[in-house]
This record gives structure tokens, sequence and C-alpha cells, in this order.
């Protein structure tokens, strides 16, 4: 029984109740009219605070466009929020104290210090993996809310590691949730959720953070039973889902392993590895459109590219050609709006920066002299300092590629 049922049938036991000792003669009895009020409010109470969190959730992860009406639309928001940051909130029930938690955290997203934001997302997952009382789907929309925090925080800044390690922890509790109970060929998993799992995994330096992890449909291989390492866990994931993945058309599912075991590949520095697996996906035309694909496949031809022109030049590959058609489509996507707008920055920011990064590259890489050339410091500082300002998560490599450069 789902906690939505739980609280109407409070409702009505209350209700027939009071029914029954206005039946009776004489009438003795205390009126339960608190006891009809409390099941009332709670049944209100719950069900203002989803809608609300729902509200906050859109807000930030789409923009204010997202909702057809404003926080003052949603009568007694403030009354209840009010009431529950009394001492009231220790009276109410687990549900209701998780989505108290979830509206809370979305109400200081961005005023409060991010030990504060993991502080309130900790206590709502404690409560929520302690609670008994809510059904499978509504455990499931909890932990989505949570997952959309942690999706906000590091679109807005990717380097906080805490909040990727909370978005594969929690995508993967979702994943084992809805696993539960289902045939092995009735699991399934999004294609851009199954990259977006490996993408930020592949991004967690924490090992000890994947070798508490506990997922369905695989485990590791040493006899320990723990996984090794990330991409100990990662390779397993792929792996496991690659076979899950729900695209209607099977040629969307082989291009997202692709560029997952080509990312994989890559962030082991076996360049040439993530190369072929990534340049037959790379030549499809009508399916290789998807920027987040050129972004690794540009990574790749860069480092390919810098050790081992040889192999671009026989297959007939010119980065530079590459990196044009990428920045057409950045142009295209800006122009039509086809991705979401809270996705544009990070690829017109790589467009920019790898421009930049490829053409000191080749001005000055090798080059004698470079040492105490004044020029050359000066705008291999500035190019540094432009990357440094950037939070999206080529950071790294694009420092590290620069710094390569003497």
């Amino acid at each position: 029984m789902s906690y939505h049922h739980l609280l109407l049938q409070r409702i009505e036991s209350a209700l027939v109740k009071r029914k029954e000792a206005e039946r009776k003669t004489p009438k003795i009895e205390v009126p339960n009219f608190k006891e009809i009020s409390d099941a009332i409010d709670t049944f209100h109470i719950y069900h203002k605070l989803k809608v609300y969190s729902g509200f906050l959730s859109a807000y930030y992860i789409f923009g204010e466009e997202s909702n057809s009406c404003t926080k003052e639309d949603l009568l007694f928001i403030e009354e209840i929020m009010c009431l529950l940051d009394s001492q009231y909130i220790e009276r109410v029930e687990p549900p209701i104290c998780i989505y108290y938690l979830i509206c809370k955290i979305f109400q200081q997203l961005d005023s409060t210090k991010d030990i504060g934001i993991v502080t309130m997302v900790n206590k709502a997952l404690k409560v929520l993996e302690g609670q008994n009382l809510l059904s499978v789907e509504e455990e499931l929309e909890a932990y989505s809310l949570l997952n959309n925090v942690c999706i906000k925080k590091m679109n807005k800044d990717y380097t906080k590691a805490v909040f990727k390690e909370k978005f594969v922890w929690i995508n993967n509790k979702l994943l084992n949730i809805n696993a539960k109970g289902l045939r092995e060929n009735k699991i399934q998993i999004q294609p851009r959720l199954f990259r977006n799992i490996v993408s930020t995994a592949l991004n967690i330096s924490n090992d000890s953070f994947f070798t508490s992890l506990s997922s369905y449909g695989f485990r590791a291989s040493n006899p320990s039973g723990k996984f090794i390492n990330g991409n100990d866990w990662i390779i397993n994931f792929i792996t496991y889902y690659k076979e899950k993945l729900n695209d209607s058309n099977p040629k969307v599912n082989e291009v997202y392993t692709s560029y997952c075991l080509a990312k994989l590949a890559f962030k082991k520095k076996n360049f040439e590895e993530a190369y072929r697996i990534l340049n037959n996906p790379a030549r499809v035309q009508g399916t290789f459109v998807n920027l987040f694909l050129k972004v690794l496949h540009l990574k790749i031809l860069y480092e390919i590219n810098k050790d081992k022109d040889d192999l671009l030049e026989y297959d007939k590959i010119e980065v530079k050609k590459v990196f044009e058609a990428y920045k057409k489509l950045v142009k295209f996507e800006e122009e039509k709006k086809q991705q979401l707008s809270y996705q544009l920055p990070y690829y017109s920011d790589f467009a920019i920066l790898f421009g930049k990064l490829f053409n000191f590259f080749f001005k000055y890489n090798g080059k004698y002299g470079n040492a105490s050339n004044p020029l050359f410091l000066k705008k291999k500082a500035e190019l540094d300092e432009q990357i440094h300002n950037t939070k999206h998560s080529y950071k790294d490599w694009l420092l590290e590629k620069l710094h390569d450069i003497k």
C-alpha cells in the first residue's frame, strides 16, 4: 500500500468512527474531532510538500519557464514550511520529514554552503533508507528529487566531488529498487542515464567509495566481493547494463555503449584503444551528432595527433575539420535551442577553450626557446587562467594538455 492510500484510509477510518459514535444513544463518547483533523492535515501537508518539491526541482533544473505557475500560486506553502520549521517536525512521520527536507534543500540551494546542503541530503537519505511507509513508486520519486539536487550542483560546479558520489550512489540505488522483482529480461535503463552514470563515476577519484557500492546484477570478481576501484565497478556496470539499454533503435544503444567504453579507455590513457572504439560510430551519418560524443572524440584525436599523428593520416582524419564541424553544431544548437539551456555552456565553453589549446599547441609545441620566450609564457599564463575559471568536467584534461606544452 502506498503512503497516499494509507493517509486516505486513516481519514476514512476516523470519519467512520465519528459516524458510529453519533449513532449511539446516549452519546457518551468524546468526539474524535482531533483524530479527523490530524488525518486530513497529514494528507494535506504530505501532498502539498510533494507538489512544492516538484515545483522547486523543475525551477532549479530547467528554469523558471518550465513551470506554469509561481510559488505564490501554491497556497499555504509558507504556512506549512513555517509550521514544520518549528518543533512540529519532530512529531511527523518519515515521508513528511523527507519531503520537508527536500523542500528545504531546494530553497537553500544557492544560499547555503555545500556542507549544509550535503548534511540535509544525508539526513533525507537516512530517513528514506529507514522508513517503511512509502511504496516503491513513492520511494523512487523521493530518490529522484534528491538526485536532481546533485544534478543541479554538478551543473553549477562539476569540481565538487561529494555531489558526484551522491549522484552515482542515488542512481545505483534507483536501479537496485527498479530491478527488484523483475525478470532479468525486463530490466532496462535509458541510454542517457547509462552514459551519465559512467561519465560521473569516471570523474570520482575516491576508490573507497566504490568498494562500498552494492549493485544489482553484478558484483566484484575478487574473493572479497568488493570492487577494487572505480574502473573495476565501471567496467562491470557497462558490461551488465549495455544489454539493458532501452532505445528502440539498436544503433543508438551501440553508440552509447561505444562512448562509455571509449571514455573508460581514455581515462586509462589507452588512447589508441579509445580511438578504435569510437572511430566507427564517428563515421556513421545521422548517429554521431550528439555533442557529448564529439567532445570525447576531439579529446581522443588531440591525444592521437600529439603522439601518433601517422594513424590519423592513414585514416584520413583531420582534427581541424572535425573541430570545425563541432563548432558548427554548437552554433546550430544555440540557435535552435535543441539542447537543454543549462547544457549549452558546457559545449560552447569547450569549443572556445579547445580551440585556443589546439592553436597554442600547433604554434608552440616542441619549439626551441619557449622557456625563455616572453610571448609564449604570457600566452600560456593567459590560457591557464581562462581554463582555471571554468567549472566543467573537462577542466583538468585541458590544464594537463596545456602544461605539457613546453
